[in-house]
């Protein structure tokens, strides 16, 4: 299995980290999110009704789901913003976050800007 410390960065993909605001802008839609974490998905697999097991450990000859792909943990801040322009210049201290995160593969993110990185980040 791949260490998370040799996993590369999808190319193109921003490099961002936690606490760093992202504006996304899809579809003519614009949100503001914040980046929880970056992570690497395990499928796992039921076994009889109370267990579950790694999928790259139960398949021999098959390439596992999500294989290399990393993943960001997103919480929408804010609604929906009239431009990127907009989002970025919110108030992040009294910005609502949406409860639930969001996880999205990081090399299928289409226009995606750094807002806001914490200092010492």
């Amino acid at each position: 299995m791949t260490s998370v410390l040799d996993t590369p960065w999808p190319p193109g993909a921003p490099r961002c980290r936690p606490g760093d605001v992202l504006v996304l802008a899809e579809n003519g839609v614009v949100r503001l999110f914040r980046v929880d974490d970056v992570v690497r998905l395990v499928r796992l697999l039921p076994v009889g009704d109370d267990r579950l097991v790694d999928e790259d450990v139960a398949l021999d000859s098959v390439r596992p789901a999500y294989a290399g792909q990393v993943h960001l943990l997103l919480v929408q801040l804010g609604g929906e913003f009239a431009s990127p322009a907009e989002a970025a210049a919110v108030d992040l201290a009294g910005a609502v976050a949406e409860p639930i995160p969001r996880c999205v593969r990081l090399d299928g993110l289409a226009a995606v800007t750094l807002a806001h990185r914490p200092a010492g980040g």
